[in-house]
């Protein structure tokens, strides 16, 4: 039998809808649909590094079905951790980018069933532990559906903080038919028109190290104008320096 999914989800500006709202709308959708079934004493055992963790997720159920290594590598208690869990605790620098690329390879995976049996997502960013502090993690995500048709998630987060001092999100989606570019165009949509024209003109000529100074003379404004400037876009951004602001522009495709 085919599967019938909703082509809102094909459609759905995915910046336009929260994580917890997005997840629950893929809930109904999924429990709607006639191969999905619930085995709910299905429980899987995956063991784990003492820099790693797991959580297997069943999308259909809207339910975290099991986790392991948590509290060691991140600090939370069992008591803590739910699939609303799994699906916050980002650096607020990179919780918007991450998010995105998260939706858009669910999307994918439920509108397209030829992609089966198994998408991969591979995504770098920083994750909050308990006591406040960010890690940097390797996050590798199977989509897949098990022998009942279930749509799950084995997500395994490996801390490789000793690899690299550089932060920002990185990512790469295997699957069949993949559109590359129209995967990624989804993901950036939200930030065409982000800064206006005058503040991708400053931002342009930050990325060439230049000074306000440099800037003003390049533009032919002022240098108040250019601090100006500066103020607006580190203040949407969320970002304090010119190398955080930087990475953000690349994350978010806007160079």
């Amino acid at each position: 039998m085919s599967r019938v999914i909703p082509q809102k989800f094909k459609y759905m500006p995915i910046e336009n809808i929260e994580m917890i709202t997005f997840l629950k709308e893929i809930r109904t959708s999924l429990r709607n649909d006639p191969d999905h079934r619930k085995n709910a004493s299905q429980r899987e055992y995956h063991p784990v590094f003492a820099n790693e963790c797991v959580f297997l997720v069943d999308f259909a159920q809207g339910v975290l079905v099991y986790h392991n290594g948590v509290e060691a590598m991140l600090g939370y208690s069992k008591e803590e951790i739910t699939i609303d869990f799994v699906f916050n605790g980002y650096h607020p620098q990179e919780a918007d980018a991450i998010t995105r690329v998260i939706r858009a390879a669910i999307t994918y995976t439920v509108d397209s069933p030829s992609s089966y049996p198994e998408n991969l997502l591979y995504m770098s960013y920083r994750r909050k532990k308990k006591d406040g502090s960010y890690i940097n993690v390797l996050s590798q995500s199977s989509l897949y559906k098990d022998k009942d048709n279930s749509l799950k998630s084995l997500i395994r987060l490996t801390d490789i903080t000793f690899t690299s001092g550089k932060n920002g999100v990185s990512y790469l989606f295997n699957a069949n038919d993949l559109d590359s570019e129209e995967f990624k165009e989804q993901i950036h949509s939200a930030y065409i028109g982000f800064f206006t024209k005058r503040e991708m003109q400053v931002i342009l000529e930050m990325k060439k190290d230049l000074t306000s100074r440099q800037i003003a003379k390049e533009l032919n404004i002022s240098e108040y104008t250019v601090a100006s400037h500066r103020k607006n876009i580190f203040r949407k951004s969320l970002c304090h320096n010119p190398d955080e602001l930087m990475s953000f522009c690349r994350m978010n495709g806007i160079f």
